[in-house]
């Protein structure tokens, strides 16, 4: 006879997957609640920049004040010949639209519904119905500090990619080809991708949805296939591969460091990293044991959340999460600990040295992890 506890899983579970078909069903009526009763709300504000052949649509959610780190994202596009049309997913006041407006070509406020891809929509939208047809179209959110340094190549390197659409990560751990996406937070799309009329139709008629779930499932992970699924070709700054190789040419004691890392923030870093963390260098297999956990695992899908070492030492990232969830607070702590941040931009450096004693950190994702009892109040 089942037991009691996995019945009641069991039925938690059916429940939570016909709540979520509920609400993917209700995805393009929501698109077109919105575009009746909420689309008219939208304003736009001309910028002081005209806009050229290269335009980025940048979609902030700073409800309690625009961030320093906002006008130095801003002035390295304007440096790189971007216009930017920003797009706010809350209310902005008229010193926010003074402050902006030396720096955009077009600045939207927008209600806060459909979460990012809802703003890039709003982006994407706003040029179409104007008419814009740039040679290059950057889209990226404020999720990330960028670029890090003022030097940063990210964009130069995203214009001469020969790729049609472009980002900085491609997820490739899903079976199937159609599930390899690009991360969200950036993307590059070639000026006849724009054109083209199934790319215009794809934001035109984007379902809205009402949790991330369900935007990372059908939005983010699905973009990319539909558009490889067109014939364009794909590319990213960073592959897993170099994730692997850099997971390879970690020494044993950066290997160590980083596997307590990730035993200490995830549930699958744990189950990479317990073998690494069970031995020790002097032992007689511990090649094959340390190999074993970069090569035949999923270290290499994870990108976004690795060590600092990985990150910046190996792959020179070109950002950072600002992301509240738990794991992340780790991910800070160690890129200060390890003093990588003192050769971030100094705008940088003054809001990730604050950012963990601001904010309320995310819920660990077992009780296997104790909250961050010291930020947990704040």
């Amino acid at each position: 006879m089942p037991k009691m506890w996995k019945i009641k899983r069991e039925l938690r579970r059916l429940v939570s997957q016909v709540r979520e078909l509920r609400r993917l069903s209700k995805g393009p009526a929501n698109r077109k609640r919105y575009d009746r009763f909420e689309r008219p709300k939208v304003i736009t504000t001309d910028g002081a920049i005209s806009v050229g052949k290269d335009v980025a649509i940048l979609l902030i959610y700073q409800p309690d004040g625009l961030l320093n780190s906002l006008f130095l994202t801003l002035e390295h596009l304007g440096e790189k010949g971007v216009a930017v049309v920003l797009v706010a997913n809350h209310p902005l006041s008229d010193a926010d639209i003074g402050r902006l407006t030396p720096h955009c070509s077009l600045i939207v406020q927008r209600p806060n519904v459909g979460y990012d891809f809802g703003g890039y929509r709003e982006g994407v939208l706003t040029i179409l119905d104007r008419g814009i047809t740039p040679d290059t179209l950057f889209v990226l959110n404020d999720s990330v500090w960028f670029p890090l340094t003022r030097t940063c190549q990210l964009i130069d390197q995203a214009k001469e990619s020969s790729a049609d659409v472009y980002g900085i990560f491609q997820n490739t751990k899903n079976r199937q080809a159609k599930h390899h996406h690009l991360q969200s937070y950036f993307y590059r799309f070639k000026g006849h991708v724009v054109a083209d009329v199934r790319f215009q139709d794809f934001w035109r008629n984007m379902p809205f949805f009402d949790t991330k779930h369900l935007i990372i499932r059908q939005l983010e992970v699905k973009l990319t296939g539909a558009f490889s699924a067109m014939g364009y070709s794909v590319a990213a700054r960073i592959t897993p591969e170099q994730v692997m190789a850099a997971g390879m040419a970690l020494s044993d004691d950066e290997l160590l460091a980083v596997a307590t890392y990730h035993g200490q923030t995830t549930l699958r870093g744990q189950t990479i990293f317990a073998p690494v963390l069970a031995s020790d260098p002097s032992q007689p297999d511990w090649q094959q044991i340390r190999n074993k956990a970069i090569t035949q695992s999923r270290f290499r899908y994870y990108f976004i959340d690795a060590h600092p070492l990985v990150l910046f030492k190996y792959l020179d990232a070109p950002f950072l999460k600002k992301s509240r969830e738990y794991h992340y607070y780790f991910q800070r702590d160690a890129v200060i600990a390890g003093a990588y941040h003192t050769g971030f931009d100094p705008i940088v450096q003054a809001e990730l040295l604050g950012w963990n004693d601001t904010g309320t950190p995310g819920l660990p994702e077992s009780n296997r992890f104790p909250p961050i009892s010291a930020r947990a109040s704040t």
